[in-house]
């Protein structure tokens, strides 16, 4: 299954659920509705004991109603409370943010797994919140791969070697890659919504018992708010435990396929098992102290509740049996007894750190090949990047860390290689830039001279966690600063716009939200344009470029498109095509994606500034890709 099916799945699975959770809540309005006509008809219960009037039909439409609009609305307070992201759920079970600029060793480790692997698996490099608490445990968390974090405890931090910590991010990573962070929000909201019913009914419990009664009619009313609120208290909790039980056997399924995935993306087994062997003989285990881990349960790595969440309510599946899924050589093996009080670390390979260098890259592999392989992505990806940040100078990577030199690579990567351009661009920023960030520019200068080309989307990845940072006014002085360097020539390059585009793709997520159930073949205009300048790109003739053209038109068996004239196209209807194609449907996008691949390759050859524009389009259109080496430069 691949990432697009992943994510169509994951579409189909909230659907289901949705469905599931409105059979549970008209059951609950049928339950509240026959109990409350018990209490007020005296034990009475009409259809059953004695014929339906006209105030029983009342009754029941009135109780409907309001337990209808209070599920409702809790659902979707909770879900606007969550809609800023992971960041929500992170600061909501106590996490704080780990600075890029970190100098602590083993957050510095932590921070470094987490970029390769985003580089790795072309996704944006998350945000990486740490809980201090004593459990072994991690979570990844958000609505989409812009606003997404990954979270992970002090005790995962201090416990488990590089090997193991490796295999729990890329658990997280795939959990990430399958779709599940927007499926788990939800579930969070929808159970919310049921869970007000029973808080409704334990305030009208706690306000009758302090209040006093002077006469029999008081007591008779008294009588009747006490049997409400037992009865929503009653239902509210039996429909959370049908919430429940629907979360945890979605949520076990889950595990499964993210602990797969982890093991394809690293080609390591024993670095996530030796993590599952160490929850299992650790005395903490994987159960957070924090009180909202339990509304939080299923996000995580491992079971982050207490023991009694066990059987049809656990949201994860026994360590044994992930264990023995991950190596089956190891069927028999149980967890160790905790009688002894020792933190077994039962990892063979706990003296291995880090991953095998790579030397080579994705060699020979052509952007048609990538489509089809980028989906599940692999260690020979995982070598690529890390062999990409081994390329980007130190001090380069250590500025990209820290805020305030995070906005000075960036103008770094905007300068022209035009020296009297480079000195106009610089004396604008003079101007208009933070001080202390131009004063860092100018001692980076050098640096860049030794940056490779295929290194500049990497490195401007690893500062996007670092500007995520800034305020308002540091953000509108940012964009400011590059309008100025993009506009110094009088012209966008085909550099600075993918730049430009990369940042707004990270920087605002919200943007970037657009339902997607467009179909492909509704999109003529938006194609012609995309495609058109994808034509052009790298080629050296109009011959090239219709060649180009009509291979992406075969691919996609389309003749009623038609390439449009390099003088009518412009950045800014590629941004409005790249806009109405973000809404396509998500198993459609394959198509897109081979089709622009055809287009770029049709002469045999791909330059760098190809491969990049190619990944580039792929993750503003919510398709990542990994880093690709060139193998075929033009020129």
């Amino acid at each position: 299954m691949n990432f697009f099916e992943h994510q169509d799945k994951a579409r189909r699975t909230t659907l289901w659920l949705v469905l599931l959770f409105g059979v549970a809540v008209l059951l609950l309005i049928s339950l509240t509705s026959a109990l409350l006509l018990l209490v007020f008809n005296g034990g009475e219960l009409p259809g059953i004991t004695r014929p339906f009037y006209a105030g029983d039909w009342k009754l029941v439409i009135n109780v409907s109603m309001t337990v209808l609009l209070i599920v409702v609305f809790g659902s979707l307070f909770r879900h606007l409370q969550l809609s800023g992201g992971g960041k929500v759920v992170a600061e909501a079970l106590g996490g704080r943010q780990i600075l890029p600029d970190t100098q602590d060793t083993e957050e510095r480790q932590l921070l470094n797994l987490v970029e390769e692997m985003a580089i790795a698996s072309g996704m944006p490099v998350p945000p990486v919140y740490l809980i201090q608490d004593p459990a072994i445990n991690a979570f990844a968390a958000g609505y989409t791969l812009q606003d997404a974090v990954v979270g992970i405890t002090s005790g995962a931090l201090q416990q488990l070697n590089r090997e193991e910590l490796q295999g729990v991010i890329a658990h997280e990573f795939s959990h990430i890659h399958n779709g599940d962070m927007r499926l788990n929000i939800r579930l969070v909201a929808l159970l919310n919504g049921i869970l007000i019913i029973a808080l409704g009914g334990r305030l009208l419990l706690h306000s009758a018992s302090r209040r006093s009664f002077r006469t029999s009619r008081d007591n008779r009313g008294a009588g009747v708010v006490i049997g409400v609120g037992l009865a929503l208290m009653l239902l509210g909790y039996i429909g959370l435990l049908f919430g429940k039980l629907i979360k945890a056997a979605v949520s076990r399924q889950r595990e499964f396929l993210a602990d797969a995935s982890a093991v394809q993306f690293t080609r390591n087994p024993e670095g996530i098992a030796g993590a599952l062997r160490k929850i299992a003989g650790y005395p903490d285990q994987s159960r957070l102290q924090s009180g909202q881990a339990e509304e939080f349960s299923h996000l995580f790595f491992s079971n982050a509740v207490s023991r009694s969440f066990s059987g049809l309510l656990a949201t994860h599946p026994p360590l044994d049996e992930r264990i023995a899924r991950l190596q089956p050589h190891l069927r028999r093996w149980k967890a160790p007894s905790q009688s002894s009080g020792t933190t077994a670390t039962a990892s063979t390979t706990a003296g291995i750190s880090g991953f095998a260098a790579g030397q080579t890259g994705v060699s020979g592999e052509t952007l048609q090949q990538a489509v089809d392989q980028w989906q599940e992505p692999d260690q020979q990806q995982l070598d690529t990047a890390r062999r990409l940040l081994a390329e980007i100078p130190e001090v380069l990577k250590e500025a990209a860390h820290e805020p305030w030199s995070a906005r000075a690579v960036i103008y770094g990567l905007l300068l022209s290689d035009q020296l009297a351009i480079r000195e106009q661009q610089l004396q604008a920023l003079a101007e208009q830039a933070a001080p202390d960030t131009y004063a860092e520019l100018l001692k980076l200068l050098p640096d860049f001279t030794e940056l490779p080309t295929s290194s500049h989307l990497p490195l401007a990845e690893i500062c996007v966690p670092a500007l995520k940072q800034m305020t308002a006014e540091q953000a509108r002085v940012f964009n400011t600063c590059m309008l100025l360097l993009i506009r110094a020539d009088q012209q966008v390059s085909l550099k600075e716009w993918c730049l430009a585009r990369l940042l707004q793709y990270h920087l605002r997520p919200q943007a970037n939200r657009k339902r997607q159930n467009r179909n492909l073949h509704e999109s003529a205009e938006a194609l012609n344009r995309l495609l058109s300048m994808m034509a052009y790109a790298g080629q050296s003739d109009e011959h090239e470029a219709e060649a180009a053209f009509a291979a992406a038109c075969r691919e996609l068996q389309r003749t009623d498109l038609q390439l449009l004239p390099e003088q009518q196209l412009s950045y800014r209807l590629l941004d409005e095509a790249l806009t109405e194609l973000l809404q396509i449907k998500p198993l459609q996008k394959p198509r897109l994606l081979k089709a622009m691949a055809r287009c770029i390759e049709a002469d045999g050859r791909i330059s760098q500034q190809q491969a990049d524009l190619f990944r580039l389009l792929g993750a503003t259109l919510d398709c990542p890709l990994p880093p690709l080496q060139v193998t075929n430069p033009k020129g």
